[in-house]
């Protein structure tokens, strides 16, 4: 509204100034003597006529060409013209549009001057929208100056919508459930909405110029200045210069320069042709009156801003799918409910069996076979399809989630965690790429109880593997193997077994009772391993190398991290850690009550002795930094922490408690690079007498029950802050070889920097 007030105000001014010389007293003097007139009102006549033209494209609107007619409805020749304009447009896009504008021209005598105003109606089809405006102008033409005022305003809809695009900004959840396949979040959503839309600009302009040039008896060259003002939310005031050339009397061109804050600056070239001439017979080309049939100067396409909005606004509860984050696509649910028979595999209608649910999966990444327990007379054994999850209730479980495409928190799956049992499978579960296993009992009477073979990646969680005729879990050949809070019970060989592993994490779990073998093995592995929180008591039998471990990773050329494990009661060792070529981390463990072997050994020269097999830590053949730090190794039928080999890197062995091992509480053979041990506690430790027989010497007997012996030690070796006490020897001693030193530094090669500092070394 106060558009249109101020538009009637400005068109007011301009018409008051404009029709003011025809009330004057004095008429101002004429630019130049008025050429003879025609007194005949037939050579005054103002003809019919058409044309065509073109227009650039300029700020708000397209390149358009136009079809146009000029047409005399009433007119008094010499005096006044009534006039009809109706126009036909088509832009660059060959949408259409046009105008029709009715005019009303008068000529004064006495000032050599018309005066003269229109009403037009305009269309404009944009592609996308229609719009619809009513103009209305004044002018006044003179044979050295003429002035326009042109106002125009939109009616009807102004702003139509071109596109629009909402998505979910923020979820309040209030629930999951459910329905058919899919799972739903149900909540209060925020949504932003964004939308292009079309809005046509009201305003005017204003110009005032004249003759620049004259060119033979009817050519000129005039220049105009003047300033425009837009409005459609946006507003701004612009400026705009423009020339129109007219070499002969039909032929009209024009170029314009104009710039406002909305459109920035834009030049605008015009060209139009009439047939026949726009001048009356009778009058003198360069007469004022000879102008009565000419165009109005205005915009005759309707200016159109393209805006962007932006709403937010807060829907009511609704339901959403949920998505996968890794597709971005939806989760598909296969239901299970143990017992029952038929189903299709929605909620409301489960399968009765897993084998039929795993049938009707797709290896897209985003299918769950999920069980209910229900009545369980036991699963038969099954494979799982590349890229499928099989879920049990038992557990809680969680997923990863996308809503919309917007990442939110992890979802819990409705019914998870209220289970009652695990559902039990009766047989292997073989495992194929990229699929996760989750929340089962598992017995298996003729093979391992899950297995993969050549797989890309695997997970384990929460799953009880027992009583199998092999390993509990044995997998050859894996990129990436997960396996969290796993209990493996009775396995016939080891617990878990994991050959050819690219990177592989075993945590929070625990392997008890294995029958005849190592509670997890893990060689070779090609990437990085992590094995944290895994308990193994008594892992079973009393036999050599390479059986009875705890854990024994070997050959690895990634990084190794065994923290915060729980050994006890190994036939062998407790951890072996062998030829590793990254770098080796055995932090926050304990290792207690292995069992032992004794391994035979022959060599020439030296005879036949016993080695221990008992050892609580063992690290050999590593060419990285090795960490040995912060663990408890206690009652272990050998030495403590053994370290051999050659290694390059940094070996730090820190801040751990040995005590009541049987031969050394540490021993560091055959080590290179820099080593640092540091604030350990040795305590309590046994001795035993290893029979050898020498060349010269004869037979003799090595006493072991060293706190810390090393043994063949280059480059760098750093003791310090260590306590060693009780390290017992063996007796009767000999005098060459005795044992039960706090501290024992053998070297029969290579030069060592040793530096022994603020340790305590008693009741040795």
């Amino acid at each position: 509204m106060s558009v249109q007030l101020n538009l009637s105000c400005l068109l007011g001014i301009l018409a008051i100034a404009l029709v003011a010389p025809v009330s004057a007293q004095t008429p101002p003097p004429p630019e130049e003597a008025p050429p003879p007139i025609s007194t005949r009102a037939a050579d005054l006549l103002i003809p019919a006529r058409a044309g065509v033209g073109y227009s650039t494209s300029g700020g708000g609107y397209d390149g358009f060409g136009s079809f146009q007619g000029f047409i005399p409805i009433d007119q008094t020749p010499g005096k006044n013209l009534f006039y009809l304009v109706p126009q036909l447009l088509i832009d660059n896009d060959a949408n259409l549009g046009g105008n029709l504008l009715v005019g009303y021209r008068t000529y004064h005598p006495g000032s050599d001057r018309i005066y003269g105003g229109y009403i037009a109606y305009d269309n404009r089809d944009t592609g996308d929208n229609v719009f619809s405006q009513i103009g209305v102008g004044l002018e006044t033409l003179g044979r050295g100056w003429d002035a326009r005022l042109n106002a125009y305003m939109p009616v009807g809809s102004t702003r139509r919508t071109v596109s629009e695009t909402s998505v979910i900004t923020g979820f309040q959840p209030t629930g999951l459930r459910f329905q058919n396949n899919f799972l739903l979040s149900s909540g209060i959503a925020q949504q932003t909405t964004t939308r292009d839309v079309d809005a046509a600009m009201a305003g005017f302009d204003a110009e005032a110029g004249g003759t620049l040039l004259r060119l033979g008896n009817s050519g000129d060259l005039r220049g105009y200045a003047g300033l425009y003002y837009l409005a459609a939310g946006d507003t701004a005031v612009g400026v705009r210069g423009r020339l129109e050339f007219r070499p002969i009397e039909n032929v009209t061109a024009g170029l314009a320069v104009q710039h406002d804050g909305i459109f920035g600056t834009n030049v605008v070239a015009t060209i139009a042709l009439s047939f026949p001439n726009t001048r009356p017979k009778g009058v003198e080309p360069r007469s004022v009156l000879a102008r009565m049939g000419e165009m109005p100067g205005r915009l005759n396409a309707i200016v159109v801003d393209r805006q962007r909005e932006t709403v937010q606004t807060t829907a009511n509860v609704i339901d959403l799918i949920v998505q996968n984050p890794a597709t971005r696509q939806p989760y598909v649910f296969q239901h299970v409910a143990l017992g029952t028979s038929g189903g299709n595999g929605t909620f409301e209608n489960p399968f009765g069996a897993v084998q039929s649910a795993l049938n009707a999966t797709r290896s897209d990444g985003n299918a769950i076979v999920y069980v209910q327990a229900g009545t369980n007379p036991g699963i038969s054994e099954f494979t799982i399809p590349d890229r499928v999850q099989v879920l049990s209730s038992f557990p809680v479980q969680t997923l990863p989630a996308l809503l919309q495409g917007q990442r939110i928190p992890d979802v819990t799956l409705p019914l998870s965690g209220l289970g009652a049992v695990r559902p039990t499978v009766t047989g292997t579960v073989t495992m194929r790429s990229d699929t996760v296993l989750s929340g089962f009992d598992i017995t298996s009477a003729s093979g391992a109880g899950i297995t993969f073979n050549n797989v890309n990646r695997i997970e384990i969680r929460d799953s009880i593997i027992r009583n199998t005729a092999s390993a509990g879990i044995l997998g050859n050949g894996v990129a990436i193997a997960n396996l969290f809070r796993n209990q493996v019970i009775g396995a016939q060989d080891q617990g878990i077994y994991l050959q050819n592993v690219g990177t592989a994490t075993v945590t929070d779990s625990s392997v008890t009772n294995t029958r005849a073998g190592t509670g997890l093995i893990a060689n070779p592995i090609s990437g990085d391993i992590t094995i944290g929180t895994i308990t193994i008591p008594n892992p079973g039998s009393i036999i050599p190398l390479p059986s009875g471990q705890g854990i024994v990773i070997a050959t690895t050329t990634g990084d190794v991290n065994l923290a915060r494990n729980t050994i006890t009661g190994t036939g062998t060792q407790g951890i072996v850690v062998l030829n590793a070529r990254g770098t080796v981390a055995i932090t926050d463990s304990s290792v207690a009550n292995t069992v032992g072997a004794n391994f035979p050994v022959s060599i020439p020269g030296f005879g036949n002795f016993q080695v221990s097999t008992g050892q609580g830590i063992v690290v050999s053949g590593v060419s990285g930094n090795v960490d040995v730090s912060r663990n408890t190794i206690a009652a272990v039928n050998g030495q403590g922490i053994a370290i051999a080999g050659t290694i390059n890197g940094t070996t730090t062995i820190a801040n751990n408690i040995v005590r009541n091992t049987a031969d050394q509480g540490m021993i560091l053979a055959g080590i290179s690079g820099t080593t640092n041990v540091a604030n350990n506690q040795i305590s309590g430790i046994s001795a035993r007498g290893i029979p050898l027989t020498v060349p010269i010497l004869g037979a003799i007997t090595i006493g072991t029950g060293q706190g810390l012996a090393l043994l063949n030690a280059i480059d760098t070796v750093n003791i310090s802050g260590n306590t060693i006490e009780q390290a017992n020897g063996f007796l009767p001693l000999q005098p060459l070889l005795p044992g039960g030193e706090g501290l024992q530094v053998t070297n029969v090669t290579g030069q060592l920097n040793l530096n022994i500092t603020n340790n305590q070394i008693r009741n040795n």
